[in-house]
């Protein structure tokens, strides 16, 4: 009898749990950093001369209850803003051959401020992308050809 009270009491839980659990959107969770280290261990030495760098980390998680969850290891994301010495940004535009892309806008890149790289001319190079960042998906890398790199990469 006692087994039969513990089942009704519980079986309206496992039945409507996975339906509520499926109709909820997933939720950026954003997290702000401005160490070099992402971008130190992402490039490898390939990328040299980084004087600063401002991004965010955002992983998907669905909010039930007032908690994040997520189905498993999440892969994050990363946007953000890479600042060189001008020596090396010069190397950098001399050393691959980057294209001017003149429709490419300037994204927000959420709470970080791009207010004071609007009006520079944005080059990007596949072939620096997949020599720096091979291990990410780049969903793009733009450079302006002196001393500022943008970014918006996927982990795999």
């Amino acid at each position: 009898m006692k087994i039969k009270k513990i089942i009704i009491f519980i079986l309206p839980f496992i039945i409507f749990l996975p339906l509520f659990a499926c109709s909820v959107e997933p939720e950026e969770q954003i997290t702000h950093s401005t160490s070099t280290e992402l971008i130190k261990n992402l490039s490898g030495d390939d990328l040299k001369g980084i004087k600063s760098c401002e991004y965010e980390t955002i992983r998907l998680a669905y909010r039930m209850f007032g908690k994040n969850f997520s189905m498993g290891p999440t892969d994050p994301s990363y946007r953000g803003i890479i600042t060189l010495s001008e020596e090396e940004g010069e190397n950098l535009f001399n050393q691959y051959n980057w294209l001017l892309d003149d429709t490419f806008v300037l994204q927000d890149i959420g709470e970080i401020d791009t207010s004071y790289l609007q009006g520079n001319k944005w080059y990007y190079c596949n072939d620096f992308n997949v020599k720096v960042f091979p291990t990410v998906i780049v969903n793009y890398i733009y450079f302006n050809g002196k001393d500022t790199i943008i970014f918006d990469v996927s982990s795999f």
